[in-house]
């Protein structure tokens, strides 16, 4: 934030009681938009968990400051809503502290979808093996802890599965923006295609900002992040895609669309730059 000049009577530094009034929630359309959230003045929740134990589903704590990862809690259900975190094979409920699909049961939960019964069936009137009542499947990752606190993780579509190793593709995309101010933020996608043999290899495709597109060394760039997703992920970037600012494909609201980029990439749909 810029700070007032000298002859400016205004504090722009947000105070104490404002950071308090912000803090995290979770909803989505299906559920009259609000799922969880926390407390107006009660801030927001966070844990450090290992990435390791992330890898493999469970939530535990770090074994040393590299295998830290900091989760931002979301709230708690509203009065008259159950969220439970669910194998999605097996549809049987999990502890606390295990990682699952997130799934969501009350009044506010719609019970269709219009003219797709499939969807209305499998999406919103799923059940919990052994359970009675109706389950929205939100297609979501995250774990309860033991207070009930709601933690989202990623979203299973994409989940990147590789050598048997869950991956986020959040915190590859993190961890390349970071490198140099040229890689746009919140502006790349991290996915898996199958390579010759059948085993899934890592794509990443990232755009460059505008007024570093002709003055950037494309190759030099590609080796530092096939360099620091091997150093922080154990993961080889197979191909890197540098590509122009604006062409990556996001929605309406401006989350990334990680599958059509995976689309547009086995197709060539995207120009590189270099």
């Amino acid at each position: 934030m810029r700070k007032p000049s000298s002859g400016s009577s205004r504090h722009l530094r947000p105070t104490a009681s404002i950071r308090a009034a912000m803090y995290p929630a979770y909803g989505m359309a299906e559920a009259t938009l609000l799922i969880s959230g926390g407390r107006r003045g009660g801030g927001h929740v966070t844990r450090s968990v290992s990435r390791t134990a992330l890898q493999a589903h469970a939530a535990q704590a770090p074994s040393d400051a590299e295998d830290t990862q900091v989760a931002v809690g979301c709230g708690r259900p509203l009065t008259g809503e159950r969220i439970a975190i669910v194998d999605a094979d097996n549809r049987t409920r999990l502890p606390a502290d295990r990682v699952g699909e997130i799934w969501v049961s009350g009044a506010n939960i719609a019970r269709a979808y219009w003219r797709n019964d499939e969807a209305t069936r499998e999406g919103l009137n799923a059940q919990i093996a052994g359970e009675d009542g109706a389950w929205l499947r939100t297609g979501d990752l995250g774990f309860i802890d033991v207070t009930g606190e709601l933690f989202v993780t990623g979203r299973i579509k994409d989940l990147i599965i590789i050598r048997g190793i869950n991956h986020y593709p959040q915190d590859v995309e993190r961890t390349v923006q970071s490198l140099n101010g040229a890689l746009r933020e919140n502006c790349g996608a991290a996915f898996s295609v199958p390579d010759e043999t059948g085993e899934e290899m890592l794509v990443i495709v990232q755009e460059i900002e505008r007024t570093a597109r002709h003055s950037i060394d494309t190759e030099a760039i590609k080796g530092r992040i096939r360099e620091a997703v091997a150093d922080n992920h154990e993961l080889s970037a197979r191909h890197i895609a540098l590509i122009r600012p604006g062409t990556l494909p996001k929605t309406t609201s401006g989350k990334i669309q990680r599958k059509l980029a995976r689309k547009l990439w086995l197709h060539g749909g995207f120009e590189q730059l270099g």
